[in-house]
């Protein structure tokens, strides 16, 4: 059976996501006094009435940090040289469905799902269907970190990078292992800088000592994954553009010398009579063929070669068609104007200065 919807929430967007996080054994809290403190914050949060959905989660994607687990899977063999550990993260219930991610199969977590129960998994997309091809995957064995039970299957995310192939991924229930570091994830309704600053004031009166860091939204967190491929983005931009200008230098350049050698020529049509309009257009026609050619040939070779730069595009195909037309459009232009100038000079000329001159 393939994975089905089970629901289908409306689109949210990380800019209403805020983050904050926390490590309370720092203030020499222990195991049960960690995990009280943390469900009054989440429940308090919840409260806010600016507050959809909140959770916690131990590593947050496109971050700084990553974790990766060895595994095993029930009735699945590994090739020679597959790679058997996956990248994973470890959350509380609420966090899924604070972040937005759609439920494919199965459920989410609860709060039941603790260190005294049986050991659970949230696994996604990539990962049910690379691993049990139609199937479901819901109450299959995978092992990693003891005996785990598959109880729901999620969408696809960006987990590392943004520009990673769809690649497996697992959530692991937080409160089934020691906690340390965590990170408060909630959605908001409205300005998600008003609820930051909820969040400080609910930290404050539930221990004043207890320190908060990485406070911000999503958006700002996201600027991290961002920022090579911003500053990628901007140079090999400025290159383009660098680019595209010689070229339009170079093709205006060399078609107006092409057609200044012709003048001679031109100047002889229109002496044995030829119309000074056609003989322009009999120019622009014989020069933009040749443009228009050099042109199709860059077009085949950036789609060939379009593939280099996947990584750095991000909600952009590299074959985007707005580039796709654009600069062919404009270097088709410079040709035109190239060759349309000298030759509309030349035919304009006296027939007898231009043969005088020659």
């Amino acid at each position: 059976a393939k994975i089905r919807r089970k629901i289908e929430p409306e689109p949210k967007e990380p800019r209403n996501l805020v983050t904050a996080a926390l490590d309370p054994s720092l203030q020499g809290y222990g195991e049960d006094e960690i995990w009280a403190l943390l469900d009054r914050l989440v429940e308090e949060l919840r409260a806010l009435p600016g507050v959809t959905d909140a959770g916690l989660v131990s590593w947050l994607p496109l971050g700084l940090n990553t974790a990766d687990r060895g595994i095993g899977i029930e009735g699945y063999e590994f090739a020679e040289g597959e790679r058997r550990s996956i990248h994973y993260t470890q959350a509380t219930e609420g966090y899924l469905e604070a972040k937005g991610i759609e439920l494919l199969e199965g459920r989410g977590f609860l709060r039941s799902d603790d260190g005294k129960g049986a050991g659970v998994i949230v696994v996604n997309r990539v990962f049910a269907e690379r691993y049990r091809p139609g199937e479901s995957d819901i109450g299959k064995r995978v092992q990693t970190a003891g005996d785990r039970e598959v109880v729901g299957v999620v969408e696809d995310g960006k987990y590392t990078s943004l520009g990673e192939a769809p690649m497996p991924f697992m959530f692991l229930p937080a409160r089934q292992r020691g906690p340390a570091q965590v990170t408060l994830v909630a959605r908001t309704r409205s300005d998600p800088s008003e609820v930051l600053a909820e969040i400080r004031g609910i930290v404050r009166r539930v221990d004043p000592d207890l320190p908060l860091f990485d406070i911000r939204t999503m958006e700002d967190h996201m600027g991290i994954a961002l920022m090579p491929a911003r500053i990628g983005g901007t140079v090999l931009g400025l290159f383009g553009v660098l680019g595209m200008l010689l070229a339009a230098v170079g093709i205006y350049g060399v078609m107006a010398y092409s057609v200044a050698q012709r003048r001679r020529e031109l100047g002889i049509r229109v002496a044995l009579g030829a119309h000074r309009n056609d003989v322009v257009r009999m120019v622009l026609t014989q020069g933009l063929r040749l443009a228009v050619f050099g042109t199709v040939l860059g077009l085949v070779a950036a789609a060939l070669l379009g593939h280099l730069v996947e990584g750095l595009l991000y909600n952009v195909s590299s074959l985007d068609p707005v580039a796709f037309t654009v600069v062919p459009a404009i270097l088709v232009g410079v040709a035109a104007l190239a060759v349309y100038l000298p030759a509309r000079r030349a035919a304009r000329s006296d027939p007898l200065t231009v043969l005088r001159s020659e």
